[in-house]
C-alpha cells in the first residue's frame, strides 16, 4: 500500500491474520445488455425479447408487475411483494460487482485472498417455466461468466446456474459449464414448482420438488456427474412466495429466514433421500442463509431417530396399548366428562390402531447409530454464513452430538443491499473475534479451514494456479 493511502478497514484485519480469506459468496451484479448480446448468440433476438417479457411479468414469485396494480389488485390476487432495491447502491462497489476486473483488483482493498462469485440475475433463470428460454438463457449466461472472469482465476471463480427441471437438462448443462467453458463451481436450482397434473393426475396444486425425496424424476446421475466432475453444487435459491413467505406488502417479511427455509427443504430432501449414502463424496452448500439451521436439523435427526428409528419405532406400535387397563383408567379417573358416557370401543380402537406401513423413515440412509447420522452429514454439507452473523457460533457449539462441528463458511455477500460499503465486510466478520464470539482458531475455520475442506475434499486441485495454492497446500488435507 502506497505511503499516504488510507489502508480500509478489512485490508487492516488482512494484515494481521496468519492466514487467507477465502470468500465463496461474493456476487456479480451483471450488465444486462452484455449477458443479452450472449442469449442473442443462442438464440436470436426473439429469445431476448422473451427474456425481457419475462423480467417484465416476473420470473417466479419475484413480481416485478407488482408495482402496477393497485392496492385493491394485490390483495385480490395476492401478488407477493418482490424483491426491490437489492443491489449495493454504493457507486464503487457497484462498479466491482458488476465489473470482475475491478473486483479483482480492489481485493486486497476488500481484505480478501479468494472469492467465488455468485450470479445475481442468473439465479432466477433456472425458474423460468419456459424450457427453451430456460436453458438457453443458462447456457448463455455461463458462458458471458466464463468469458468475463477469464484472466482472473488465481483469485476469483464465477458460478455457473444449472436448470433443475429435468435431471436431463441438469446434465446436459452441467456437462458444458464444467467441460466446455471449465467452471470449478455450480449452483443448480435448489427446487422446482410442480403441478400435480405433470405425474399424469388431474389438478392446479403446486409442490415443490426438492429432487431427493417424493421426486417427480431419479436425480441420482445428477448427484453422480458432481461427484464425476468434482464439483460440489452450491445452492442459493430464495423461497419467496413459499406457504409464511407470502406478504402482498411487506418485503422484509418475505425476505428474512428465506434463503435458510430454501435451504433446508433441500437439505432434509438430499439426507432422507439417502444421496449421501449412496453417494460418499457428494458434498453440497447451502448459501447464505447461515448456519444455524444446520445446526438445528443436524440435532433434530439425531433426536428424531432415537425416537422413531428402526431400532425405536416399535416402541410407539399401538399394539403395545392394553385395551382393558386403557378403558379401565378411563372409567376410574377420566373425570365427569368421561364417566358420564358409556366407552366407545370404536373411539378406543382408533386410538390405539396400526396402520402398516413403512415405518423406518431413515431406510434410505441405512442408519444403524448416531455416529451414521452424524457421518452423514457432518462432512456433507456446508453453510454460508454473512459477515453480520453472530449464530455463526452455534456451528462450534460444544453441545451438538457427538460433539460435531457443522461446517460453516464465510461469505461477504458484496454487491447486495445489506452490504454498504465493502471495506467494511471482513472487519465486521473479525468483531466475532474480537468480542468472543469465536476462537481464533474458529475463526481460521470460518475463513480459510473450511471453504479448503469443502471446496478441495471433491476436487483437490481447486486451488491450484490460485494466489493461495502454497497456504492450502502446506495444510495437508
Amino acid at each position: 500500500m502506497a505511503i499516504g493511502i488510507e489502508v480500509s478497514p478489512s485490508a487492516g484485519i488482512r494484515s494481521r491474520l496468519d492466514h487467507p480469506v477465502i470468500d465463496v459468496d461474493a456476487h456479480t451484479t451483471e450488465y444486462l445488455p452484455a449477458f443479452l448480446a450472449y442469449l442473442d448468440d443462442e438464440g436470436g433476438p426473439r429469445l431476448v425479447d422473451r427474456l425481457r417479457s419475462q423480467f417484465a411479468a416476473g420470473i417466479g414469485p419475484t413480481e416485478t408487475a407488482w408495482y402496477e396494480l393497485s392496492g385493491e389488485e394485490r390483495f385480490r390476487r395476492r401478488s407477493v411483494r418482490p424483491s426491490w432495491w437489492v443491489a449495493t447502491t454504493n457507486t464503487r462497489d457497484l462498479a466491482a460487482s458488476a465489473t470482475p476486473a475491478i473486483f479483482y483488483d480492489r481485493m486486497e482493498e476488500f481484505g480478501l485472498d479468494y472469492s467465488v462469485v455468485f450470479p445475481g440475475v442468473g439465479n432466477v433463470l433456472p425458474f423460468i417455466e419456459d424450457e427453451e428460454l430456460r436453458r438457453l438463457s443458462c447456457r448463455a449466461i455461463n458462458t458471458f461468466y466464463a468469458e468475463e472472469f477469464r484472466g482472473l482465476s488465481d483469485r476469483l471463480t464465477p458460478v455457473a446456474v444449472i436448470p433443475m427441471h429435468t435431471p436431463e437438462e441438469a446434465l446436459a448443462e452441467l456437462e458444458h459449464a464444467v467441460r466446455e467453458l471449465g467452471h470449478k463451481v455450480i449452483t443448480p436450482a435448489g427446487y422446482v414448482w410442480r403441478s400435480t397434473s405433470e405425474g399424469g393426475s388431474q389438478g392446479n396444486n403446486k409442490w415443490v420438488d426438492t429432487f431427493a425425496l417424493d421426486s417427480l424424476y431419479d436425480y441420482d446421475p445428477v448427484w453422480a456427474a458432481c461427484v464425476e466432475l468434482r464439483v460440489c453444487p452450491m445452492f442459493h435459491s430464495h423461497s419467496m412466495g413459499w406457504s409464511g413467505r407470502s406478504s402482498i406488502s411487506s418485503y422484509m417479511y418475505n425476505q428474512i429466514g428465506h434463503f435458510a427455509d430454501a435451504g433446508e427443504a433441500l437439505c432434509k430432501s438430499l439426507f432422507f433421500g439417502g444421496v449421501t449414502h449412496r453417494f460418499p463424496a457428494f458434498r453440497a452448500g447451502f448459501m447464505e442463509g447461515g448456519v444455524a439451521w444446520g445446526a438445528r436439523l443436524y440435532t433434530d435427526l439425531v433426536s428424531r431417530w432415537q425416537k422413531r428409528g428402526a431400532p425405536f419405532i416399535g416402541r410407539l406400535d399401538p399394539a403395545g396399548i392394553d385395551r382393558s387397563k386403557f378403558e379401565a383408567l378411563i372409567a376410574e379417573s377420566g373425570g365427569d366428562a368421561l364417566r358420564r358416557r358409556t366407552p366407545n370401543q370404536a373411539s378406543v380402537e382408533r386410538l390405539t390402531a396400526r396402520v402398516e406401513t413403512d415405518l423406518d423413515e431413515f431406510a434410505n440412509c441405512d442408519i444403524q447409530s448416531v455416529q451414521d447420522i452424524r457421518d452423514l452429514f457432518i462432512p456433507h454439507f456446508a453453510f454460508g454464513c454473512e459477515a453480520d452473523d453472530p449464530l455463526t457460533s452455534t456451528a462450534f457449539n460444544p453441545g451438538l452430538p457427538l460433539g460435531a462441528k457443522v461446517t460453516a463458511i464465510f461469505g461477504s455477500d458484496i454487491g447486495h443491499w445489506d452490504v454498504a460499503d465493502a471495506r467494511d465486510v471482513l472487519a465486521e466478520a473479525h468483531e466475532l473475534r474480537e468480542e468472543g464470539v469465536l476462537t481464533s482458531e474458529q475463526f481460521r475455520e470460518f475463513l480459510f479451514l473450511n471453504p479448503v475442506r469443502f471446496l478441495g475434499g471433491l476436487n483437490p486441485d481447486f486451488f491450484a494456479g490460485t494466489v493461495i495454492e502454497g497456504q492450502v497446500a502446506e495444510l495437508g488435507l
